[in-house]
């Protein structure tokens, strides 16, 4: 969340958009402002939306994990799928 918040706010987002998750080519995500319809699921700090998540994504990705990982193979957004334990 703090990977996404720093994104949101290094790239000088108008007040009321966030972070959105796109869909891309290949079965990717992606990344892009916008400001969060009705129907996303929005993921708010201090009363800002930082992730949006377009409707037709949140079923989709019910059982993944975004996270940042910083390492020396790698540094980005990562998304995993929830396994129980």
């Amino acid at each position: 969340m703090d990977q996404l918040e720093t994104m949101r706010d290094q790239s000088q987002l108008p007040t009321g958009q966030g972070v959105a998750l796109t869909p891309r080519e290949g079965g990717k995500l992606g990344f892009t402002a916008a400001v969060p319809e009705k129907t996303d699921e929005v993921i708010e700090r201090d009363g800002h939306p930082v992730i949006i998540i377009p409707q037709e994504l949140i079923e989709p990705l019910q059982s993944v994990v975004i996270d940042y990982v910083e390492n020396d193979d790698m540094q980005g957004f990562t998304l995993n799928t929830e396994t129980s334990v």
